[in-house]
C-alpha cells in the first residue's frame, strides 16, 4: 500500500486549513440561519420592518434577511464547494491519489471567481494544490520499503 509523506501531509493541512475554515464557517452561518425560528427571509429584498413583541414568538431580537431561503441555499452551494475540495485533497492527500487532488485543485480554481472576499486565499490553495497532484517526491512511497542489498 502507497501512503503520502509526513512532510507533504503537513503541507497540505498547513495549505488546506484556512480555506476549509472559512467555508466551513459560511456553511454552518447559512445553516444555522435556515433552522433558527428568530430569522425572518423577505424575498422582496427590504431589510427594513418592525416586528411587534406579539409578532416576534418569544425571541430578544428577529434578523431579517433582505434575500430568500432558496437564494441563501444556492450561496451556500459556494463554500460547500470548497469544502468537497478540500475534502478531496485531503483524501488525495492520504491515499496518494494524484487524481484527487487534481480535481480538487480544478475545483477550487473554479470557485475562485465567485468567492470574491477569499478569492487571492483560494486561488493560492489550488494553485498549490496543482503542484502537490504533481510532485512526485512522497505521494508514491511505499510504507514499508526495505533497501535491498545486492
Amino acid at each position: 500500500m502507497l501512503r503520502a509523506s509526513r512532510i507533504l501531509i503537513v503541507l497540505a493541512a498547513i495549505v488546506t486549513l484556512p480555506t476549509a475554515g472559512l467555508a466551513l464557517r459560511a456553511v454552518t452561518m447559512t445553516a444555522w440561519q435556515m433552522f433558527d425560528p428568530c430569522v425572518r427571509w423577505d424575498a422582496s429584498g427590504s431589510t427594513s420592518g418592525s416586528l411587534s413583541s406579539r409578532e416576534m414568538g418569544g425571541c430578544r431580537a428577529v434578523t431579517v434577511n433582505g434575500e430568500s431561503k432558496l437564494r441563501a441555499v444556492t450561496m451556500a452551494l459556494i463554500p460547500g464547494g470548497l469544502l468537497l475540495s478540500t475534502v478531496l485533497a485531503a483524501i488525495g492527500v492520504l491515499r496518494s491519489r494524484r487524481w484527487l487532488i487534481f480535481a480538487a485543485a480544478v475545483l477550487m480554481l473554479a470557485d475562485t471567481p465567485v468567492v470574491f472576499t477569499i478569492a487571492p486565499l483560494t486561488a493560492v490553495t489550488g494553485l498549490l494544490y496543482l503542484i502537490l497532484a504533481n510532485s512526485g517526491s512522497g505521494l508514491n512511497r511505499p510504507v514499508n520499503s526495505v533497501a535491498r542489498s545486492n
